[in-house]
């Protein structure tokens, strides 16, 4: 019986012509741009899910001045860890970054420039950030020295050619400092906090900060807001009372410099797409987008639906044959849903197949470097949700109003279904409104993004 079904399916399909080339090239086309979306919204809402658990991690957050002068910044003094580590019982464990201002490498006879992609951090950041696959090293002692560093595996194939360098070396011009390899781990995903490609240990700092302060440790200064820091907080810790007992250390600390500062604690999940004020602009940015494309899908389905109940009328009599000699209406259904999930499969191809082509033009738009793969298990999600959801949308009502036809009056070429055309009008109506209001919405961003290009900022 299926394999029944999937022969006419077949027939139907290259007996429509023209008719099924235009349905087949409309889901593809709406597919493959609604997945790219769908695709960038899944990133956007997963950022570090990779981590085995980031509920209680925080970053340290400084604001200065109140009320209409407040101005909130992501830099701590360097003792906001290492004190209130030693001070605050619900603070479990706490990492720092700091940038890395050496740019130009040398190995062997050439020389390489990485800018803005290397920082400093605590020996125990692979321990608080445990997603990072390490390939190579030790994990629990990614720095055996002091001018140890971590390597991403794609610098490492970029520096050596290879990702087993553990105990290589290299040298930094501008720090006049010879490098060696400690560990590489794997390159970190586009939505990942952490963008950088190199890490070397914060204990380099701690010395190079000694030498050119006369001997002071940071670890104890409050005054150098050099670092962003983040922390694991116990789970029956109060953020809001950590970050207000960090700011009590810290006045007591500096009495005499007066310093105005206080201290708050954003979630780590937090990081992307909200501020640190907490609101949510980003988020409604990635809800807009992925609204849009389920429009899109929207009026792909709908565009389908019309065209199949537009030509159900040429099917009438086939359907009351079928129906004379026995066929019932569940039967006629599926034979039709077999023909609409055929489209779907052939749409699918025809979506992969475009996916690859505006793969770098969205890489380009997006910043994302991710390469698509029909294998991978997020894009097989994402794309049987999309085929489920169109095969819902836009498969089910067809097959069940023309299988739902009389059969008397489908072999004289009338349909039953009075209420088709008032529904096809609705459709074509509620598609030409989706689509004026995407068109709209479009040319909207487009002046306020020019207007932000173009619009004098009123100084030199």
């Amino acid at each position: 019986m299926i394999r029944n079904y999937f022969k006419m399916a077949w027939r139907n399909l290259f007996k429509g012509g023209w008719y099924s080339i235009l349905n087949i090239a409309g889901l593809g086309i709406v597919l493959a741009v609604s997945m790219l979306l769908f695709w960038w919204v899944r990133d956007e809402l997963t950022y570090d899910n990779f981590h085995t658990d980031t509920e209680g991690i925080y970053r340290v957050n400084t604001k200065f001045g109140s009320e209409t002068t407040e101005n909130i910044f992501l830099d701590t003094p360097g003792a906001v860890s290492s004190v209130s580590l030693k001070s605050i019982p619900g603070i479990l464990a706490a990492v720092r970054i700091a940038p890395y201002w050496s740019e130009t490498f040398r190995i062997g006879e050439k020389t390489y420039t990485e800018k803005g992609e290397l920082i400093y951090v605590d020996e125990n950041f692979l321990n608080l950030f445990d997603g990072f696959s390490v390939l190579y090293g030790n994990r629990k002692n990614p720095f055996p020295t002091i001018t140890s560093v971590i390597l991403t595996r794609g610098l490492a194939f970029k520096f050596f050619g290879s990702a087993d360098i553990v105990g290589k070396v290299f040298r930094s011009i501008e720090a006049n400092q010879t490098l060696t390899v400690g560990a590489v781990i794997d390159d970190i995903p586009d939505n990942s906090y952490f963008k950088q490609k190199m890490f070397l240990p914060m204990s380099a700092k701690i010395e190079s900060f000694k030498r050119e302060n006369h001997g002071m440790d940071f670890n104890e200064n409050w005054l150098s807001y050099d670092f962003e820091t983040f922390v694991r907080l116990d789970k029956n810790a109060d953020p809001k009372s950590v970050g207000k007992r960090i700011t009590s250390i810290k006045d007591a600390a500096t009495k005499k410099t007066k310093d105005n500062a206080s201290y708050f604690l954003q979630p780590f999940r937090r990081l992307n797409l909200y501020s640190p004020d907490g609101k949510n602009a980003g988020l409604q940015q990635v809800k807009l987008l992925g609204l849009i494309a389920f429009l899109l899908l929207s009026i792909g389905c709908i565009n389908y639906v019309n065209l199949t109940t537009a030509r159900a009328s040429r099917r009438n009599r086939e359907v009351g044959i079928r129906k004379a000699v026995g066929a019932k209406s569940g039967q006629l259904a599926a034979q039709l849903m077999v023909e609409s999930a055929l489209t779907l499969i052939l749409a699918a191809v025809l979506a992969v197949f475009l996916i690859q082509i505006l793969l770098p033009f969205y890489q380009s738009i997006t910043g994302k470097t991710r390469h698509f793969s029909v294998l991978d298990p997020d894009t097989i999600v994402l794309f049987l949700t999309a085929l489920t959801l169109t095969f819902i949308l836009s498969a089910i009502y067809p097959a069940l109003m023309i299988a739902g036809f009389n059969p008397i009056k489908a072999l004289h070429g009338h349909s039953t279904q009075r209420s088709t055309a008032v529904l096809r009008k609705g459709l074509v109506i509620t598609q030409f409104t989706l689509a004026t209001i995407l068109v709209i919405c479009t040319l909207i961003i487009g002046s306020q993004l020019r207007f932000i290009r173009e619009r004098d900022p009123g100084f030199n």
